[in-house]
């Protein structure tokens, strides 16, 4: 039978009985914005007690999964998931944005983040993942292909962290996102024209595949760049009061 998101829940409910407190997917499977070449299905387990032993009557399942093209389910007690609210804003933002209950209690009808742990974490991931960027095409620069394969992989997280942008910008509501650099654009210089040369790469468009990549990644990296500096030099309003406590 085909591994599916509501498949692997009823095998961790027999496995996990009463520990299980929920099950939850998220991402593109629940956004709308799935694709089979380039998504996976995004799950969330939630317990009530940390068990080694109940972990490994699951591992084989899990394997399967995983073995599907999977990534492994996050997991976490519910209490832990109440007190990462302040290190992983960006993450739990967005699962609270595009999520859907297989099991349980839904664990984001409370969460409340506030926006400075949201700045730090965006910088730090935006830094981050720069970083990663560069360390990768050390080792391909001289590799077409391979070169746009990066773009294609590393876009979706760098489109995730600008829709987070967003949100410090107070913009309401949050566009999907394939329209997050044209809205950017607005309040920060993107380069709106290299995020749709990478959505022609994912459709294999014969015009994107023979343009010269070197001048793309140039200016993936100069928008990429000028984001993680906007953050790094973002400062609220000191007259706002909601600025200082604002939470999403």
């Amino acid at each position: 039978m085909r591994q599916t998101p509501e498949k692997l829940t009823e095998e961790l409910r027999t496995l996990y009985g009463d520990n299980l407190k929920s099950m939850i997917l998220y991402g593109s499977a629940v956004a709308g914005g799935y694709s089979k070449d380039y998504s996976d299905f995004n799950t969330l387990i939630l317990l009530n007690r940390f068990d080694l032993a109940t972990f490994k009557k699951s591992a084989q399942t899990l394997r399967a999964w995983t073995k599907a093209g999977n990534p492994s389910p996050l997991l976490l007690t519910w209490e832990r998931l109440e007190r990462s609210e302040d290190v992983f804003p960006i993450e739990l933002l967005d699962i609270r944005e595009n999520h859907r209950v297989l099991y349980g209690d839904d664990p984001f009808t409370e969460l409340e983040i506030h926006a400075d742990n949201l700045r730090l974490e965006l910088e730090r991931e935006l830094k981050t993942n720069l970083i990663k960027l560069r360390q990768s095409y050390l080792v391909i620069a001289d590799q077409p292909k391979e070169v746009r394969n990066l773009m294609i992989r590393s876009s979706s997280t760098f489109l995730v962290l600008f829709r987070s942008f967003l949100r410090l910008l107070n913009l309401s509501p949050l566009p999907p996102k394939s329209q997050v650099p044209q809205i950017l654009s607005q309040h920060l210089s993107v380069d709106v024209e290299v995020f749709a040369y990478i959505e022609r790469l994912k459709r294999k468009d014969p015009w994107a595949l023979k343009e010269e990549v070197d001048p793309w990644i140039a200016r993936y990296f100069q928008t990429v760049e000028k984001a993680a500096d906007a953050v790094d030099a973002w400062i609220k309003d000191p007259t706002s009061p909601s600025e200082k406590v604002k939470s999403y």
